[in-house]
């Protein structure tokens, strides 16, 4: 990411998390050990994860999906491959965004925004995930929603009017396999903001190590890992004993520079990032 911002065309990422009401009981261990208390994760046993593209995506964008996949993969020396090769299914825009819930990881293409989330959010990761009693979440369901109603977005990496794609994709899918937002001061994609100007389309060091760490894997890349370090925090709202129900996560890129901490659909904080 690069040093140098442009309060015009920041973009605030920010994770807003909300607890929903989806029934069942929480945890009482982690599927992952190693990851219990990392963070939000899934179960290895999901991997692969068939993730789909909504066909309304022009072919620039399913291949920009695709290459962003492998990255991630790629930044695990391949030792874990986390999606297979894309496959384009019906896009879809729910009014109720809980309806995503649907058993279909995907990736889609909104020309319609949803009421809940604010018109300054470019794009939104929309997690579910249950507690364990380690203070972790293991994911069972996410999706990235793509604002194509208010925000234009490119796959030329010299398109500096528009947002670029991949950098887009490639932070909501650090954040759709678990990963939270990074400190400015660690070179790493997963930082909360994001100019016009940048095309960030591979993975730092320190995204390496980090995935590399949720996921227990001992790549060259896991000394750079700064988990441990206070730069990853999305563990959100929930109970650490396994006592809660699923939660519903919700990571925003937001246009304005504010983030608005919400539970149960009620702001409990908001803060602004100065630019």
């Amino acid at each position: 990411m690069g040093t140098t911002f442009f309060r015009t065309n920041l973009v605030l990422l920010c994770l807003i998390a909300l607890l929903v009401s989806c029934g069942g009981a929480g945890e009482t261990g982690s599927a992952n050990s190693f990851a219990a208390s990392a963070g939000n994760y899934w179960s290895t046993s999901v991997f692969p994860v068939d993730l789909r593209v909504a066909s309304s995506f022009s072919s620039a964008e399913v291949t920009a999906v695709d290459d962003m996949a492998i990255e991630w993969s790629d930044a695990v020396e391949n030792q874990m491959t986390f999606f297979q090769s894309v496959t384009s299914t019906s896009n879809k825009e729910y009014s109720n965004t809980n309806n995503y819930n649907d058993g279909e990881q995907g990736i889609y293409q909104l020309n319609t925004w949803p009421a809940e989330f604010p018109t300054t959010a470019l794009a939104v990761t929309q997690l579910f995930a249950i507690p364990n009693s380690a203070g972790g979440y293991r994911i069972t369901h996410a999706d990235i929603l793509i604002n194509e109603e208010f925000y234009n977005f490119t796959t030329n990496p010299s398109d500096f009017g528009n947002y670029d794609f991949h950098t887009v994709v490639l932070h909501e899918l650090g954040h759709f396999l678990g990963l939270g937002h990074e400190s400015f001061s660690v070179d790493s994609v997963m930082q909360p903001s994001v100019s016009k100007l940048d095309a960030n389309r591979v993975t730092t060091n320190a995204d390496r190590g980090n995935i590399a760490e949720l996921y227990g894997l001992s790549t060259s890349y896991v000394g750079f890992a700064t988990l441990s370090a206070g730069g990853y925090s999305p563990v959100i709202a929930g109970s650490s004993t396994g006592s809660e129900g699923p939660v519903k996560m919700i990571m925003q890129l937001m246009e304005d520079g504010e983030c608005q901490h919400v539970i149960e659909g009620e702001i409990v904080h908001k803060h602004h990032v100065e630019l």
